[in-house]
């Protein structure tokens, strides 16, 4: 169950209640609050700040210490300032990591000082037939959103997907040729031509399916 809890250094003002939200979270794929070992997280929500905002902070620590993953990080570039903001960030969970429960805290802080916290719980699962990306590169070559990694897969490639993000601009590529189809390995290299897309922040995320429709994906963002 998710849990809000408003709070601030000093006594709420009345004008300040409901001042800063965070709605449509999604943890996880279509907000699973499951995520397996050796994956991307997927978090997305909607900010709204009456104030301005001053910063978001994902917290993550395993419900038992010392048994799984945590992670501690705050976003303040790109969200300073601002009164609404799309929160959407994806971060990779360590192959191998011990599964199980996991404390997880969305921290919001605006310019005026009030802070609002969400709590929830994230279940970081193993799978070990899931697909594995190899000596992956992601990035911008030119005005090229480009991927290149070896992908392996136990129980063989289905398809690869390659899909490009943002609130003004989306694209999406998916390659099934015979090459790829049914293989156990494949040394995947690929781009999306960015050169007509305006300028805003953009998710580029790959996700390689097998043929029992175990996925992976793997993500990156820039802005253009």
């Amino acid at each position: 169950m998710l849990v809000t809890v408003n709070c601030q250094k000093s006594e709420f003002e009345p004008d300040d209640l409901g001042s800063l939200e965070i709605r449509n979270i999604e943890i996880g794929t279509k907000n699973s609050k499951i995520v397996y070992a050796g994956s991307d997280l997927h978090i997305e929500g909607l900010i709204e700040a009456k104030h301005g905002l001053d910063q978001v902070k994902v917290e993550i620590t395993p419900q038992v210490s010392g048994y799984g993953f945590a992670f501690d990080r705050t976003y303040k570039e790109g969200f300073n300032g601002l009164k609404e903001a799309t929160f959407h960030q994806h971060i990779l969970i360590p192959k191998g990591i011990k599964p199980g429960l996991h404390n997880f805290l969305f921290i919001l802080k605006d310019l005026k000082g009030n802070t609002k916290i969400v709590r929830d719980t994230l279940k970081i699962e193993n799978n070990p037939n899931l697909p594995e990306f190899k000596n992956a590169i992601f990035g911008m070559d030119g005005k090229v959103a480009r991927v290149e990694a070896t992908i392996l897969a136990k129980l063989k490639i289905d398809r690869i997907e390659l899909e490009i993000q943002s609130s003004v601009w989306n694209k999406a590529v998916i390659y099934n040729h015979d090459q790829i189809k049914g293989a156990t390995s494949y040394v995947f290299s690929k781009g999306i031509d960015m050169t007509n897309a305006p300028s805003a922040h953009y998710h580029v995320n790959c996700t390689v399916y097998d043929q029992q429709n175990n996925k992976i994906t793997r993500s990156f963002h820039f802005d253009k």
